[in-house]
Parts: C-alpha cells; structure tokens; sequence
C-alpha cells in the first residue's frame, strides 16, 4: 500500500468514526457510508475541507435530507434543494474522489422484490438529477438496497428515515 492510499483510508476512517457518534444504523452501515447521520450541522460551504470532499460537512449534512414519500421514488421541493448544494459541493470537490455510490433504500413495509425495484429508483432518480445539475456521470454509481433491514417494521418516523439514499466515497 502506498502512502496516497494509506492517507486516504486515514481520512475515511477518521469521519467515519467521528460521524458514527451520531448515527442510528448498525455498525456495519456506520463504517461503509457518508452521511445520513441524525440532527443538523454547519452550513458552512466545506469548513476548512480546502476542496476534499471528505472532509466537508457540508456534503455529510445535506445527504441527511434525501428522503421520499411511501412507495416513490419522486424528489421533493426539499429533497432538491439539497441535491442542488450536494451537486455544488461535488462539483468543487471533484479531485478528492474518484467515485461516489448512491445507494437506494426503502422501510420494511411491502414486498422485498418491488422494494428493491424502489430502491434502485430512488438512487438512479438522484443521480439523474445530479447529472442534470453538472455532476459527472463517470463518477456516480447507483445501487439499490432494498428495505432496511430490522426486526420490526419500526416506528412511522423510523419508517421515514429508511426511506432515502446513502452517498458513500468508494474510490
């Protein structure tokens, strides 16, 4: 491993840890993504990150405010305002990364086939949107997840938080 490499691991690591403090997922999920932690952060335009998207708290918060309605995979007035600021903060980072996954997710509620067809919607409609807004397509990749995965369907506002995308740095 070189020392670019070793770095970089060292930079992801350390947000990690320091947003997983907030965070309600599993430990897993805690360690292999960026953003969608609890509460609100600065709104500062990368606080000090000098152009690495990792180090932006910018980027971490707005990801918290992707969400969809039950069973659509539509962007609301909310949900892109906030993907026109992650489309700004990516666009301004674009030398710190290489690529960046969006993931789909959807609640536990339906049937695991169509909710794994929603959750790759959800993610594909987001990167089309980014797209749209001047990202560049080569470093956006999209999966879909399928349902959160938890004993009990959970609480509505729960319920509410599975319903999203997760941005992770994957190169």
């Amino acid at each position: 491993m070189n020392v670019s490499s070793a770095l970089k691991i060292a930079a992801s690591l350390t947000l990690v840890f320091a947003l997983g403090a907030c965070s309600s997922k599993s430990k897993k999920e805690d360690e292999s993504v960026i953003g969608q932690r609890g509460g609100r952060g600065p709104d500062s335009a990368l606080s000090g990150a000098a152009g690495d998207l990792r180090k932006s708290t910018k980027f971490s918060t707005l990801s918290q405010n992707i969400r969809f309605n039950v069973g659509s995979s539509e962007l609301n007035a909310s949900s892109r305002r906030a993907l026109d600021e992650i489309a700004s903060e990516l666009k301004k980072t674009a030398n710190s990364y290489e690529k960046i996954r969006i993931s789909g997710l959807t609640d536990p509620q339906g049937d695991t086939d169509r909710n794994l067809r929603l959750s790759e919607a959800r993610a594909t409609r987001v990167r089309d949107y980014l797209v749209s807004r001047g990202v560049d397509e080569d470093k956006l990749e999209t999966i879909g997840k399928g349902a959160v995965a938890r004993d009990s369907l959970g609480t509505s506002s729960q319920m509410a938080r599975d319903r999203r995308v997760d941005f992770e740095i994957v190169e």
